[in-house]
């Protein structure tokens, strides 16, 4: 079902399990109460697409465009999504928990009530993006772009933050406590009524007792490597050479 085509169509109800859709067309589709289990569809075509209540859990949506698309209340746990473009695009109500949005383009979209644990957005935009009631908790932003984003009632519960870019960027009633920030973070965005506190402000030992030295484990996502995306979207790039 490679490059298939779906734009304007109206889907409900349907399931795909196992399915290669890469290369498909489903703009300006209205899909709801739809799946798509372990799915590729890298380098689809998703633009103002309307995924109501659906379930994308394990699904491929590498260098997919998804600008000016609409999420409401779908699942996407696992989904692997490397250098997506999301501009503008609209996510209510949705779990990304340990997606993998790394590089993904999320410039001026509107996050509402999400739930982004341990999800990796190594080098993903977020210029201009607005952020309200959203989980960010143990979730990779290293080398991010979030200047003039705008982060509201978020929680950012020991999120990597090193190398993130956030000048003019907003923190709102967010809790960034063990988060690993920039220095000087606080002179280049806007912080109101947002807790903070670091890994040296907490007690959790008795006086004169140190803990035994373990190796840290990462909880969120790894970013997939170049290879790992040249993997991702091969077979996308076989049935194009075959065309």
């Amino acid at each position: 079902m490679r490059n298939a085509g779906f734009r304007g169509t109206t889907v409900q109800g349907c399931k795909f399990v196992d399915c290669r859709l890469d290369g498909s067309d489903f703009e300006d589709a209205e899909l709801s109460s739809t799946e798509f289990v372990n799915v590729s569809m890298a380098r689809s075509n998703l633009q103002r697409v309307m995924l109501l209540g659906c379930n994308l859990e394990n699904t491929v949506l590498a260098e997919a465009a998804l600008d000016d698309a609409m999420f409401q209340g779908t699942v996407a746990r696992s989904l692997t999504a490397p250098s997506a473009s999301a501009r503008r695009a609209t996510l209510n109500g949705c779990d990304f928990l340990y997606a993998d949005l790394s590089l993904v383009d999320f410039s001026s979209a509107s996050l509402i009530s999400i739930e982004f644990e341990r999800a990796s957005f190594t080098g993903a935009v977020m210029s201009g993006a607005a952020a309200s009631n959203c989980n960010f908790e143990f979730a990779d932003m290293t080398r991010a772009n979030l200047e003039t984003a705008i982060f509201r009632d978020c929680v950012f519960f020991g999120t990597r933050m090193l190398w993130a870019s956030a000048a003019r960027s907003t923190f709102e009633r967010c809790d960034l406590s063990l988060a690993e920030l920039p220095p000087s973070w606080q002179d280049w965005c806007i912080v109101k009524d947002t807790t903070y506190v670091g890994g040296d402000d907490l007690t959790i030992r008795p006086s004169g007792v140190n803990p035994p030295q373990v190796m840290p484990v990462p909880l969120y996502r790894k970013a997939a490597t170049d290879e790992e995306k040249k993997t991702l979207l091969a077979a996308y790039l076989e049935a194009s050479d075959r065309r």
